[in-house]
């Protein structure tokens, strides 16, 4: 039996499921019958929260039961540093880096985006990345 995903969601991907968007549900339902893991890296958190009225609906998808958040190790951050220069982007998609590298050391097999190019870049092989 093939071992179940471990889908990390970033910023874009996170916002597309709180504003109901049918395809992001349609994936997060296949991956719950599969018994793959959600994950939100904590830096997902500082690009989608505000502090208004606006977070409720980010925050349902959050207290959902089997989201998993991963916190950013010291590791995660020095990848993080690194990774724009050797994917040939700029240094401001810092943050993405942090949300990639992040995930990929709390282990996704799967990172969902809304900015697929520039998530590619930065993810290179170590996993599949999904358009939303």
């Amino acid at each position: 039996m093939a071992t179940p995903p471990r889908i990390a969601l970033d910023s874009g991907a996170l916002i597309a499921l709180a504003h109901g968007d049918v395809d992001a549900r349609a994936h997060l339902r296949r991956w719950a019958s599969e018994g793959g893991a959600v994950l939100v890296p904590v830096p997902v958190l500082a690009e989608t929260l505000r502090g208004s009225a606006r977070d409720a609906s980010v925050e349902r998808i959050l207290n959902r039961e089997g989201i998993q958040f991963i916190s950013v190790s010291q590791s995660a951050a020095r990848s993080a540093g690194c990774l724009p220069g050797a994917s040939k982007l700029p240094a401001s998609e810092t943050m993405d880096a942090l949300i990639v590298a992040t995930a990929l050391e709390g282990g996704a097999t799967d990172i969902v985006t809304s900015d697929f190019r520039d998530i590619s870049a930065l993810v290179g092989r170590a996993a599949n990345v999904i358009a939303i």
